[in-house]
């Protein structure tokens, strides 16, 4: 009889463990889920917060084509805290677990400190801190809003966002971590941005966000950010159109690697940036070359070196001159070879960055042919 009791204090006891763990249940008939987000100013000054949230009740809209269902929720508020807090005023309680993307108005990036904006959601354990970051030129609720065929705007953003791979105008993601990291670091970068044009989303070169000042400095265009991403090998794809006797030709990359070398020499700071691409003709309009040739090859070659290393010679040039501002790094390699230099120059590096001659050697190799002129 003793030894029943114990049995049966046993099993109440396991029983007991297995029912606790549904104290956080969650209603997934009444839950909110945040898909996208989005952040603006207004006129006045006051801080508008947009959310994107799919409906809990239906994954299919009333045509049955698929689409989820979804309402914007908007709240205003004097700051960021106090928009977030007047969500309630009008919502039940929301999930950010899967939010997807984070857009930012232009006119917020440059008025107000991002590193407070991005801080107050990486704060939040619910949001994920792998959440892309992207800035819109024009207000960020017109792409949040903006009605797209076949899926919500803010999943074709994210699908969009990762697209470097077929395109190398578009800019590697920045994650929400990842960008916080640089603002507490106080180092420069830069984030995705897109634009809305007739109902349509458009990715659109990248914004630089200035880490000193905790603002939006300008946007540099999808030619510059191409360039950019050759220079610190970071480019999975894209294509190179120029032209050989006033005929079209498309050159496309396979892979691509850089070499950052800096140097200083006569207490003068310079770079050498050194590019090694394969790729193939994918497109070559004219007829009557022998693609297959060795003279025609090199030809090629040579034309598209000179095309990659005056595209590279732009963008520098307007990050150099233009903005006055490292936004991709170049001081991590001083860093690195020469630390005592950097220690004693990292807080003017900027200044030093716009006055630094870059040195650039370019070597393309054809490996493959798409299109062929000659048959």
């Amino acid at each position: 009889m003793k030894k029943f009791n114990v049995k049966k204090r046993l099993f109440i006891f396991i029983i007991c463990i297995f029912l606790t763990g549904c104290w956080d249940v969650k209603d997934l008939q009444r839950i909110s889920f945040v898909s996208g987000l989005a952040l603006d100013e207004r006129e006045d000054k006051k801080i508008e917060l947009i959310y994107q949230i799919l409906l809990p009740q239906s994954s299919m809209d009333s045509n049955g084509t698929g689409v989820p269902q979804t309402i914007i929720v908007q709240s205003v508020g004097e700051n960021l805290l106090e928009a977030v807090s007047n969500v309630a005023l009008k919502e039940d309680r929301i999930y950010s677990e899967h939010l997807k993307v984070f857009l930012i108005g232009e006119n917020l990036a440059k008025h107000r400190n991002i590193k407070g904006l991005i801080n107050h959601f990486i704060r939040d354990d619910e949001v994920r801190r792998s959440s892309y970051v992207i800035l819109t030129k024009g207000k960020a609720s017109m792409a949040i809003k903006m009605p797209v065929k076949k899926k919500i705007a803010s999943e074709k953003i994210f699908d969009i966002s990762r697209n470097e791979i077929y395109n190398g105008k578009i800019l590697t993601p920045m994650r929400l971590g990842k960008a916080s990291e640089y603002l507490q670091a106080k180092t420069s970068f830069l984030i995705q941005a897109l634009r809305t044009n007739k109902g349509e989303i458009i990715y659109d070169g990248a914004g630089i966000i200035d880490a000193k000042k905790q603002r939006l400095k300008g946007f540099i265009s999808p030619k510059d950010v191409q360039s950019i991403q050759w220079l610190k090998g970071e480019t999975k794809g894209g294509v190179i159109p120029s032209k050989i006797d006033k005929k079209p030709l498309t050159y496309e990359i396979l892979s691509l690697n850089s070499k950052v070398n800096p140097e200083i020499k006569d207490g003068r700071l310079s770079f050498n940036i050194f590019i090694k691409a394969k790729g193939k003709i994918s497109e070559d309009w004219d007829p009557h070359e022998n693609s297959f040739g060795k003279p025609y090859s090199h030809q090629v070659q040579e034309v598209i070196e000179k095309k990659m290393e005056k595209d590279m010679r732009h963008a520098m040039n307007t990050l150099q001159k233009k903005y006055k501002i490292d936004p991709i790094q170049l001081g991590s390699y001083v860093h690195n070879k020469y630390p005592n230099y950097w220690r004693n120059h990292k807080k003017n590096w900027d200044e030093i960055f716009s006055q630094t001659s870059i040195n650039y050697f370019v070597q393309v190799k054809v490996t493959n042919f798409g299109t062929k002129g000659y048959q």
